[in-house]
């Protein structure tokens, strides 16, 4: 049973997380070609929610289950393709892709459940990097409908922000120079 899915529009590929329907357990990602509904891979070892950065050049699957491990891999004509791993201690709440400094693609922002940090990974290098001093999150428990306890949107292709809500204030954050703009 899909748990989380998303689509590439590139090569037209459906990347889904599985579980068994009654005992719970994860059976890892599927990729499925939308045409022609054919398995293209099952990656038994390989859990957590997918991401497709915007142009669908990258899957980005974040597995939160006993460590927080992100995984980038290529969209190919053929399925997907192993890039790398980083693996952190920071406990993700919410992802976000914000456009690339340095090449036409997309970089990757992740704000922490129980940190006052966010999390930064240059998806074209592995570069990794942390925001500080982006205040605490609300308790996990005030969250409701499933929502995460911190949540972290981009403005977009156009933007130079992004925006993370705190206990007690917004954080606005310079995608560009990776430093916080300001506290509203």
């Amino acid at each position: 049973v899909p748990q989380h899915l998303v689509f590439s529009s590139l090569h037209g590929l459906v990347v889904m997380d599985c579980q068994e329907p009654v005992t719970g357990r994860r059976t890892g990602q599927l990729v499925l070609d939308y045409l022609t509904d054919a398995v293209l891979s099952h990656k038994t070892n390989l859990m957590g929610r997918p991401h497709v950065v915007p142009d669908s050049s990258l899957v980005v699957t974040v597995d939160t289950l006993y460590h927080v491990k992100i995984v980038v891999q290529k969209v190919t004509d053929h399925g997907l393709e192993y890039v790398y791993d980083v693996i952190t201690t920071l406990n993700v709440s919410d992802v976000t892709f914000f456009p690339s400094r340095l090449t036409h693609s997309y970089d990757l922002y992740a704000a922490s459940t129980d940190k006052d940090d966010i999390f930064f990974l240059e998806l074209h290098t592995g570069k990794v990097e942390m925001i500080t001093g982006v205040g605490k999150a609300m308790p996990p428990e005030l969250a409701e409908w499933s929502n995460t306890n911190r949540a972290i949107v981009s403005a977009g292709v156009f933007g130079h922000y992004m925006v993370s809500p705190s206990e007690a204030a917004i954080f606005v954050i310079n995608g560009e120079t990776r430093t916080v703009n300001c506290e509203i």
